[in-house]
């Protein structure tokens, strides 16, 4: 029975099947078995996004490719030239945002795991 079904029966709010009791083992399943991998590929596709605005991509795959579509020796040279100088400002830029992500990907592991220990030591305790 859904709330709105308590509404309009003017039914008790017990009446709710909220399977709350089943709460705390559904969030431990979750954290411990999906959490990490959703958190994996949350962090990869930031960083697939920041590549994507930058168009690194792109300027790797059209890196011997002249500048402007210009075939003169001038457009060759002027395209190697302006590829690699945005390589170098932008390169760094995303290898930094890779390893912010595997450092956040890792200090949130550490948490995971501090939250499993301080877990096993509440039933414990107990």
């Amino acid at each position: 029975m859904d709330l709105k079904e308590v509404f309009e029966k003017k039914l008790s709010p017990w009446a709710i099947n909220w399977n709350i009791g089943l709460l705390p083992v559904s969030f431990i399943i979750w954290w411990y078995s999906e959490y990490m991998p959703f958190l994996w590929a949350e962090l990869n596709r930031i960083v697939e996004i920041f590549a994507n605005k930058l168009s690194l991509g792109l300027v790797v795959k059209n890196f011997f490719k002249p500048w402007k579509n210009s075939n003169t020796a001038a457009g060759w040279i002027a395209g190697l030239m302006f590829k690699t100088l945005y390589l170098i400002v932008i390169g760094p830029m995303w290898i930094v945002a890779r390893l912010l992500t595997i450092v956040i990907w890792f200090l949130m592991f550490s948490f995971w795991l501090l939250l499993f220990v301080i877990l096993i030591i509440l039933v414990l305790h107990h």
